[in-house]
């Protein structure tokens, strides 16, 4: 089985490291809302003032673990940016070399500037902005994830909190019990049998809600997704986006002007694109043939979508292999069928 390439090694890690913060975060989310209804089981009164403070503490306990969250993700993400650039600028120096280009033999319209470029000022700058930018972002749209999760845990508390209430009987003190119990365990059929009795409309906000919370999910676009999956694929793609940019400058910095679509076929629409080659900056035009601007190709070339496989590799004309020409011939013809 072939080697996964770096970057893509480089990016589960990191992958890995966010999927467990936010896995602890929703599951003491979680804990939160399931000690919440069970002092509702175990209060000797459960007056409107008592659920609404349990509410409040709830949502301040909630807002806390939130902002823990966040310096830590900030702090994760700040040192995974470093060894982004470093790995990127290393890979994209030994792309280069692996076909064949070194200031010995490099063509003439490379020659005077591929000068190990992972150790120029410049491009280390230029990729580090990059890198630190994409890498920000993620970790804004996962602490936003995981705060909206939180708002939805104290909403649906108070709902069925004060919907159960108003059914004020013997089965309130149970009905709490296995709410607390089916939040705990992340098991939604416990939750939604506890209120099955007490609302006999499947389709019922009640229950709902109480399947709602047992799931412990957040909606993100048309998704239905827990906050760790949702930071797995945040992480997983904006971290392969940082640090094919950074490559990308490394190459600029050796004056590569072409690269190549690589990567694993799949049934995404991206395959359609394995072997094109692309300007890194804009068309380029070579010995006749005009190659597409990366940048026209869907989100602007690799990765294309959520946990995209697919990269780039150094193109230089003069210097690959038959083999690679004869796949961007072919992916062109592809594309250009539509």
């Amino acid at each position: 089985m072939a080697k996964r390439p770096a970057d893509e090694r480089f990016t589960e890690r990191v992958a890995r490291e966010m999927d467990a913060m936010y896995a602890a975060a929703q599951r003491d989310i979680a804990a939160a809302a399931a000690r919440a209804f069970a002092q509702l089981a175990d209060a000797p009164t459960r007056s409107a003032e008592f659920r609404s403070a349990r509410a409040a503490a709830l949502g301040r306990e909630i807002d806390a673990r939130v902002r823990a969250l966040g310096v830590s993700t900030r702090r994760t993400l700040r040192g995974a940016s470093d060894d982004a650039v470093a790995q990127a600028l290393a890979q994209a120096e030994a792309e280069l070399r692996a076909i064949g280009l070194d200031p010995a033999n490099a063509p003439p319209s490379l020659a005077a500037r591929f000068d190990r470029p992972g150790d120029d000022e410049a491009v280390r700058t230029l990729a580090e902005d990059a890198v630190h930018r994409a890498l920000a972002d993620a970790g804004a749209d996962l602490e936003r994830a995981t705060r909206d999760y939180g708002r939805t845990t104290v909403a649906a508390f108070r709902s069925l909190s004060e919907s159960v209430s108003r059914l004020a009987g013997p089965g309130e003190r149970e009905v709490n019990r296995a709410l607390a119990r089916g939040i705990a365990t992340g098991n939604p059929t416990i939750a939604d049998r506890a209120v099955r009795e007490l609302f006999r409309d499947p389709n019922s906000p009640e229950r709902q809600t109480a399947r709602q919370l047992g799931a412990q999910v957040v909606q993100v676009g048309g998704a239905t997704l827990t906050v760790r999956q949702y930071a797995a694929i945040v992480t997983r793609t904006r971290t392969r986006e940082a640090v094919v940019e950074a490559r990308h400058r490394g190459l600029r910095g050796a004056g590569v002007r072409l690269v190549q679509i690589t990567g694993r076929v799949s049934v995404n629409f991206c395959t359609a694109y394995l072997g094109l080659v692309c300007g890194l900056d804009g068309p380029v035009t070579i010995d006749g043939e005009t190659y597409p601007a990366l940048a026209s190709l869907p989100n602007g070339g690799p990765p294309f979508h959520p946990q995209c496989s697919k990269g780039t590799a150094a193109y230089v004309v003069e210097l690959v292999s038959e083999a690679r020409r004869e796949a961007h011939e072919r992916a062109r013809e592809r594309v250009m069928r539509g």
